[in-house]
């Protein structure tokens, strides 16, 4: 299979309002076989069209965000955990930002899921740190609309109470600070 006639199948699902396709779907609609389309993907990736965030997922990076190289994370995290099946908030220092509460973006879109992710996911310039949650049960978040449907961000309350929770996730507060105030006060 060419790139030529992948490049037309990318722009078929675009079409169709989609921004990501399995292999799967791509062996069916292609009506090829798997090793001509995984051939396919994989010069196609090369070209940074696409990205593989996880096995058997493929993202369509649009040319606006190609020099990135991924789509935004705002964007790619409900596509993500969607796939995953796991449940998730945009929580800490980037739920601070869209509640107005941060004084500058953040380098790093932190998230909490219930599924236990080790490393950073890096697609590009975009990094998403994942923090795991076990028991995520009738959290309070609000969904906010982004282009490939909504994101979960946790609500004010439970972003100060993450905060909180996870200092060293959010640049965090220095345990030692009250303690160093209160050493200079004394040889004064």
């Amino acid at each position: 299979m060419d790139v030529k006639k992948f490049s037309d199948y990318l722009k078929y699902v675009r079409a169709g309002g989609r921004q990501y396709f399995t292999l799967d779907q791509a062996v069916s609609d292609l009506q090829v076989s798997r090793e001509a389309v995984l051939m396919a993907l994989y010069r196609i990736k090369k070209q940074g069209e696409i990205i593989s965030p996880a096995k058997g997922l493929y993202v369509i990076v649009p040319p606006e965000h190609q020099r990135v190289g991924c789509i935004p994370a705002a964007d790619l995290v409900p596509l993500l955990m969607q796939y995953w099946g796991a449940n998730y908030y945009a929580g800490l220092l980037t739920a601070a930002l869209y509640h107005g509460a941060s004084h500058q973006k953040p380098q790093v879109f932190q998230i909490v899921s219930n599924k236990r992710i080790k490393k950073p996911l890096v697609f590009g310039q975009i990094w998403i740190d994942c923090i795991y949650k076990r028991d995520m049960e009738n959290l309070p978040t609000q969904d906010v609309i982004v282009h490939s449907g909504y994101l979960k961000i946790s609500s004010p309350e439970l972003t100060a109470m993450d905060l909180l929770l996870y200092p060293r996730r959010s640049g965090g507060l220095n345990p030692s600070f009250p303690e160093r105030l209160y050493l200079d006060s004394k040889k004064v």
